[in-house]
């Protein structure tokens, strides 16, 4: 926290201690959101979630 403010980072577990989301806050900002799903094994990434701006990012892994 910043004052009164989130800023860095925040996260979640889910039950089986796996990881659940990662979230950016800058002087109370939220900005980046990566929820994790369980069943997927696949993520879902947004750019300032939960505002006018709201962006969804598709981040596509190139095979070696």
């Amino acid at each position: 926290m910043k004052g009164n403010e989130l800023h860095g980072l925040s996260w979640a577990f889910h039950e089986d201690h796996s990881l659940q989301y990662l979230s950016l806050y800058i002087d109370g900002k939220h900005v980046f959101i990566r929820y994790y799903m369980l069943e997927e094994n696949e993520h879902k990434d947004y750019l300032f979630p939960d505002s006018d701006l709201q962006v969804v990012v598709k981040i596509e892994e190139e095979e070696i």
